[in-house]
């Protein structure tokens, strides 16, 4: 994807902007086959989410998915609207891809072939949570960061540097991410009859 596009298409998700979206997106994917613009629409997502911006961000891969079903089954199972919401740890976007993008597919399925989909997908959310989990770190206060320090007699208000902030941010991030592929890998294993 050209840069010039690649900040347009930015541009439309900072303003919200869906119908442009929409034109661009149509413009883009008479030009390029699916395999690419799957691969590079899902590094704009990649890019662009944050755990606040998830069901904002699903909106906009609805849009994609109605301009363009065959983009959710490309490279299956490691499609790669699937890794994002498994990297992401999202399950907006993976209920997005659940309804949107493949829902019609799965009805096609008998249960045997659906049984052996939902393994697939099961092995490739492992295999993500494993290789991110592996690279956690622990991050002890005191050590690696610093608390508040009282600003008021009232013990409410609280001053902290913006490095330690910063790093208290990313570790809520990391556990949101841990909590929402936890929960996608748990959806996953009722569909393959694992658990109840």
């Amino acid at each position: 994807m050209k840069q010039k596009d690649i900040d347009v298409f930015y541009n439309c998700l900072d303003c919200g902007d869906r119908k442009k979206f929409e034109e661009l997106l149509k413009k883009y994917l008479e030009k390029t086959d699916n395999k690419e613009a799957s691969e590079d629409l899902a590094m704009l997502f990649l890019h662009e989410y944050t755990l606040q911006k998830a069901d904002y961000l699903a909106a906009f891969l609805e849009i994609i998915f109605k301009a363009k079903k065959e983009l959710a089954l490309v490279n299956m199972p490691e499609n790669p609207f699937f890794k994002l919401s498994i990297i992401r740890g999202s399950t907006d976007l993976f209920e997005c891809y659940m309804e949107e993008g493949i829902n019609e597919f799965l009805e096609t399925l008998n249960r045997k072939e659906r049984k052996k989909y939902f393994d697939e997908l099961l092995k490739v959310a492992a295999h993500y949570n494993a290789k991110f989990l592996n690279e956690y770190k622990v991050q002890i206060k005191g050590m690696h960061y610093n608390g508040g320090i009282n600003h008021d007699t009232d013990g409410r208000l609280l001053n902290i540097h913006k490095e330690d902030f910063e790093m208290m941010q990313d570790m809520v991030d990391k556990y949101n991410t841990i909590v929402g592929r936890r929960d996608i890998m748990t959806l996953l294993m009722k569909e393959v009859g694992m658990i109840s």
